[in-house]
């Protein structure tokens, strides 16, 4: 009996959700605001710095648009 192989699977590129690989940041009011408030936060407390990261909001973000659609990758 001889061995049968597997196909090889294709490369899936993997990209990390955040704001900075979303198609949609350019127009998203959510992470505009989300940048100004950090930076005008940031200015009035001398004191303290915010820590959050603005590129988080794309974590729960309903309309994240990943940059490798689902049919590039068959699933």
């Amino acid at each position: 009996m001889t061995d049968i192989e597997e196909a090889p699977k294709p490369h899936v590129e993997e990209y990390p959700r955040s704001c900075n690989t979303c198609m949609h940041v350019r127009s998203c009011k959510a992470f505009a605001m989300a940048v100004g408030m950090n930076k005008s936060f940031n200015e009035a407390n001398d004191f303290v710095n915010l820590l959050q990261d603005p590129q988080l909001i794309a974590l729960g973000c309903k309309e994240y648009l990943s940059p490798i659609s689902k049919s590039e990758y068959g699933v």
